[in-house]
């Protein structure tokens, strides 16, 4: 009976084990969207400041 006991716990401990695991994935990859999501906002942002100028230059032509 104890080894069956043991076996639970084993396998219990397995589970939360790839639980955490799971849990650390889904972090990474959300974490890594927000990254993703701010450096597209920065590139239009600058792309933006950019834009009149150039726009603003070919009207004056």
């Amino acid at each position: 009976m104890k080894k069956r006991a043991n076996s639970k716990e084993i396998k219990i401990s397995e589970i939360k084990a790839e639980l955490e695991q799971q849990k650390e994935d889904m972090l990474i990859e959300f974490l890594a969207r927000i990254i993703v999501k701010i450096t597209i906002n920065e590139c239009n942002h600058e792309n933006s400041d950019q834009v009149p100028s150039v726009q603003q230059t070919g009207s004056k032509s």
